[in-house]
Formats: C-alpha cells, sequence, structure tokens
C-alpha cells in the first residue's frame, strides 16, 4: 500500500504543471490593414513589459476573436531568453463590403432588399452574416409566395476606386453579388 502511494505522490510531483512567467520583451502585430497595431495590442491585453502566464495567450485571442473584425488570429513566438519572451500577434482581417448588387429580381425590388437586410458598403463581412442575409431574402420572397426562390451569394474583389477607411481596405474590400432565380409562385387551390 505504501509504495502505491509514493508512486502516485512520485507522479503527481513529475506531472504538476507549475504556471511559468514571463515578461513581455516586445510585443508586434501582423497582417493588420485597416485595424491599428496599438488598437490591437491593448485589445489584446499583451503590453511590452507586462509579467504574464502562459494562460494569457488563449485569453487574448479570444478577446481580438470577440471584436469581429478578423477572420484569423494567431500569436508567434519570436523569442526566448531567460524570462523575457518577444511574440508577434498575426491577424488576417476580415473583408470589408463594398458594393452590393441584386441579380435576376423581378418580385422584389432592390430597394427593398437594400431597406430589409441593412447591408452598406463599409461593414466587415463576418462569417454567419451572409447566410443569414440570404435566409431573410428567402423569407421576403416566401411572403409574396415564391416558397422555391433559389438565392446564391458571389464575393468578388472591387474593381471601384474605393475611399473606405481611407483608401487602406482597397486589398480587402469585396463586391456582393446575391443572384437569385425565382422561380414560380405556388399557389394554393
Amino acid at each position: 500500500m505504501k509504495k502505491i502511494i509514493y508512486i502516485i505522490i512520485l507522479f503527481s510531483a513529475l506531472f504538476s504543471q507549475v504556471s511559468q512567467n514571463f515578461i513581455l520583451k516586445d510585443v508586434k502585430v501582423e497582417g493588420n490593414i485597416v485595424s491599428s497595431a496599438n488598437t490591437i495590442i491593448f485589445t489584446s491585453g499583451l503590453r511590452k513589459g507586462l509579467n504574464i502566464t502562459a494562460a494569457e495567450f488563449p485569453r487574448a485571442i479570444k478577446r481580438l476573436w470577440q471584436l469581429g473584425l478578423f477572420d484569423d488570429v494567431q500569436i508567434r513566438y519570436d523569442d526566448e531568453r531567460n524570462n523575457e519572451i518577444s511574440i508577434t500577434i498575426v491577424v488576417t482581417e476580415s473583408s470589408v463590403i463594398g458594393e452590393v448588387s441584386y441579380v435576376g429580381n423581378r418580385k422584389i425590388k432592390d430597394s427593398k432588399f437594400v431597406e430589409e437586410l441593412e447591408i452598406s458598403s463599409g461593414q466587415r463581412i463576418k462569417p454567419n452574416m451572409l447566410y443569414q442575409k440570404i435566409k431573410k431574402m428567402k423569407k421576403l420572397y416566401a411572403e409574396k409566395g415564391y416558397l422555391r426562390a433559389d438565392i446564391q451569394v458571389e464575393l468578388s474583389k472591387s474593381n471601384r476606386m474605393s475611399n473606405i477607411f481611407d483608401g487602406k481596405a482597397k486589398a480587402i474590400t469585396k463586391d456582393i453579388i446575391f443572384n437569385i432565380i425565382e422561380n414560380e409562385k405556388i399557389k394554393l387551390r
């Protein structure tokens, strides 16, 4: 019985995790186009000279993700000496809406879609946004009796000169094209 207790104590001592503290020697930002590096660093909570544990990194990523401005957020360890580390926060910014067009709609006017969908130029394209907009468009068609309306969305690189975010967002600006096939109206007899 004593041997089992000694073995348990030995394994718990060997495999126990000690939270190691680090001092952030340097914090850099890469991949930002519209968002400022200072905003990213401030929101992450990872500032130069701060004494942190490894548990802060997932929290920082979560805080940045919750802004809704990025498609991807990563933290890269650049250098580690003694108890000091240098990191780079690497972000991929979400696309920005340029122009929105509707192709194939005859029964519902563009102005109705603009009013109901609330999509505007300069808005960020979030992961579930386009799906929700298509769902809303299908509901509008269903109210008019077009239950079999088929709507596909297409994102294309914006060709127009953009002054969104003082022209900085040109590389991430996407035009949205809703391709609509209304099909025939369903009538109940």
